[in-house]
């Protein structure tokens, strides 16, 4: 008697390949002359679907403490991106604080539409929201020395050796 040849079967989903992806963006003409540009911004999330049920519960996950009715803040977006920077291999929290110094001598205000939202979100004075920890009085700090005349923000964090900065202001 021959051994069976059926297929495996799974419970959630075959291995390899399984995902969710959500991705959403948004595009804001630039004005050049003789020319169309368009700066555009894209956030993608791919999610890998589970193939064994082990996979839906992680026993070391652990949560901060958040009330319940509590929205995320602009210190919690910072963090995000910080976390994200760090697994692309960045400099995380440094490269935050250091695009938040420039942002702050450089005016990106009167610029474009593009320019006006960078400067509301790198600019941490103009939220309303109060710093919860140490930490979120860092991005105030490093606004505060951003409007020194005499600092240099790349010297202040020598840790990111990128200028988000200087990349936005040449797309622009």
């Amino acid at each position: 008697m021959e051994g069976s040849s059926r297929k495996k079967r799974y419970l959630l989903f075959p291995p390899g390949g399984s995902k969710v992806q959500f991705i959403v963006g948004t595009g804001i003409p630039v004005p050049v002359e003789n020319q169309s540009l368009t700066v555009g911004w894209v956030v993608k999330s791919a999610y890998l679907l589970a193939f064994n049920s082990s996979q839906l519960f992680e026993p070391y996950v652990t949560f901060e403490k958040r009330s319940p009715g509590r929205r995320a803040s602009r210190y919690d977006f910072y963090r995000s991106l910080e976390h994200t920077a760090e697994s692309f291999g960045g400099g995380g929290k440094e490269c935050m604080l250091r695009a938040i110094c420039e942002s702050s001598k450089v005016p990106l205000r009167a610029s474009s539409l593009a320019g006006q939202i960078l400067h509301i979100f790198l600019t941490p004075s103009t939220t309303d929201e109060p710093p919860i920890s140490r930490s979120d009085m860092d991005y105030h700090s490093a606004e505060k020395l951003g409007r020194e005349q005499s600092s240099n923000c790349a010297a202040l964090y020598p840790n990111c050796e990128l200028s988000i900065v200087d990349i936005l202001t040449v797309i622009m």
